[in-house]
C-alpha cells in the first residue's frame, strides 16, 4: 500500500524547486492506482507521474513536463 501524503509531498516539493517562478499555479494531484501512479495538473498542464519514479526518485519525467509550464 502506498502511503499517499509522502508520495504528493515528493511531487509538490519538486515542482515546487523547479517551477519556483510560477509560484501562483495550483497543484492538485489525485492518485490513479489503476495505473499505478498520480495524475498531476498544474495550471493547465496534465501529466502522470507513476510510483516507480517516485519510488527511484527519478524526476526527468516531472522536469520535461514542467518546462512546457
Amino acid at each position: 500500500m502506498r502511503h499517499q501524503p509522502t508520495d504528493e509531498a515528493f511531487i509538490r516539493q519538486h515542482i515546487a524547486k523547479v517551477s519556483s517562478q510560477n509560484t501562483t499555479e495550483a497543484v492538485y494531484i489525485t492518485p490513479n492506482h489503476y495505473d499505478g501512479g498520480y495524475e498531476v495538473r498544474v495550471g493547465s498542464l496534465d501529466f502522470f507521474v507513476d510510483y516507480e519514479s517516485i519510488d527511484a526518485a527519478d524526476t526527468s519525467l516531472m522536469d520535461n513536463q514542467l518546462t512546457k509550464i
